[in-house]
């Protein structure tokens, strides 16, 4: 497989040996860079100026933790075959809401 035609997002994995710490920590890592760098991004921008967007976030940050010990636990129910079913079945997901959306 040639990582030039790799999306940029999807280009750790093509280099993973489908070791499934590795991808649950890659997957952990991108998610956080995008959440830190949209909420700088806001912040730059002002729109995180006004009280009730930024304690809204504050709010959602145990949620969020929460959500990433349930994944860790399902994470280490799962065989390896299980987890690229679910990684493939949710990547084939959001291709299909990103073409439903460029229809729309």
């Amino acid at each position: 497989m040639r990582l030039a035609c790799i999306p940029l997002v999807l280009r750790p994995f093509a280099t993973l040996r489908n070791e499934r710490l590795q991808i649950r920590a890659t997957i952990a890592t991108l998610i956080s860079i995008s959440a830190f760098t949209r909420a700088l991004i806001y912040a730059v921008t002002g729109l995180l100026i006004h009280a009730s967007i930024f304690l809204g976030g504050l709010a959602l940050a145990p949620f969020a933790w929460i959500g990433l010990r349930l994944g860790q636990r399902i994470h280490t129910g799962l065989t390896q075959e299980q987890m690229r079913r679910v990684l493939g079945a949710l990547l084939l997901a959001i291709g299909a809401s990103l073409v439903v959306r460029a229809i729309a």
